[in-house]
Formats: structure tokens, sequence, C-alpha cells
């Protein structure tokens, strides 16, 4: 059975309340002062916080295996900006037990509720780099990776582009730049950034292809 890992990270997201408490129900799979994985149906939930000293002492008690229900709110960190996750209690669900239940119940939903929208997020943002694609091929701007190069060629022409100095350095730095701003441009257009962190420029980013470095050698040889 496959196995999926979410991470809960000591951050909240932005869409949660400070005050907000969240509870999660599941089977311990690791437990420590500072960090907490809890398995649920197929997946591993691995939450890291701190808590009051009272709450902490409890957790040595927790054997792995053991159903848990856990409730977290949040507090600000001991230093910089944002909050962090807060154990606010823990206990063994008994057998049977109603509240768990119903919690788990509710946890299962939020769990499929996310995946729902993981799937169409992900679907949008395939279609999107189609729409991207096809106004990228009418850029001249662009340049379109049409052949695999090897890892060695590859990594042979960064070291040359990376070598460039004067004139040549300068037209090789603006035709990359070029090829970066059509993508930035072309991700506009189609608002292909809007759920991504970082937007357009962070995809951007990651678009300095092989075909691109190999268009700044050939164009700016003889400068």
């Amino acid at each position: 059975m496959r196995i999926v890992v979410s991470i809960l990270l000591l951050g909240l997201a932005a869409s949660v309340p400070d005050d907000e408490a969240r509870v999660f129900v599941g089977e311990v799979v690791v437990v420590s002062h500072d960090n907490l994985q809890l398995r649920r149906n197929e997946s591993i939930t691995s939450i890291g916080f701190v808590g009051d000293p009272a709450v902490l002492a409890g957790l040595h008690r927790l054997n792995v295996g053991e159903e848990v229900r856990a409730v977290f709110g949040s507090t600000p960190r001991a230093a910089g900006p944002g909050r962090i996750n807060k154990l606010i209690s823990i206990r063994r669900c008994e057998e049977n037990e109603a509240l768990c239940a119903a919690d788990g119940r509710i946890q299962d939903a939020k769990h499929a509720e996310a995946k729902k929208a993981r799937v169409l997020s992900q679907e949008k943002m395939a279609q999107c780099k189609v729409k991207m694609e096809q106004t990228l091929l009418k850029d001249s701007r662009y340049a379109p990776q049409t052949t695999k190069i090897q890892q060695i060629q590859s990594q042979e022409n960064l070291r040359k582009v990376n070598a460039l100095t004067g004139a040549r350095q300068e037209c090789a730095t603006a035709v990359m730049n070029d090829h970066r701003n059509a993508v930035v441009e072309a991700c506009e257009l189609h608002r292909c950034g809007v759920q991504i962190g970082g937007g357009c420029s962070h995809i951007a980013g990651y678009s300095l292809s092989d075909a691109a470095i190999e268009r700044a050698l050939v164009a700016c040889k003889g400068k």
C-alpha cells in the first residue's frame, strides 16, 4: 500500500486563523517532545510543535500504534515573525469512542477536500502550461527545447556561458534575459502564477533551458 506523507510544518497556512483549534486523530508512528507523526488511512501527518511543560510531560506515556486525539492551536514564535503550532492536548482514544470517530470523519472529509483541490489545481496548471507554450512558440525571444541535450554537453555549455566576459557576456545575458522575460509575459498573460508562491517570477526562474543557453552561445559567438 502506498503511503502518502503530508507535512504540517512549524508554521501555519495564511488561511488558518490564529485562534482556530485543529484536531488530528490517528495511530502514533513517532512521538517526541517536538514532533508527532500520526497514521490515518494511507497518509502520515507529521506535525512539529511546542507546548506547555505539563502537556509535553505526558507524551512519553503514549505508545506507537495507539490511536490518539491531538488538539493543536498556535502561538507566536519565540524569535522572528509568524506563529508556530502549539500542542494543547493529546490523549488516547477509547475503544469505539464516539468523539474520536467523529473527529476522524471530519479529518477524512478535509483530507478528501484538500486532495480534490490539489488535483483541480494541477489540472489547471497543466492547461495553463499548454497555453503558455502556444504563446511562447510565437515569441522569437523564447528558445524552445526541441531536442534533448546530453548532460555532459549541457554542463559544458553552462561552463562556457559562465566563462564569457566583456561584450560576449553582456550579449549572452541579454539573450537569456529575453528568454526569461518572454516566459514571465506569457505566464502573466494566462495568469499561470496566481496560485504559486513567487508567481510568474518563480516559474521563470526555472525556465533557463539548455536551448536558451545554447542560443546565447551561438548568438554571441562573434561579439
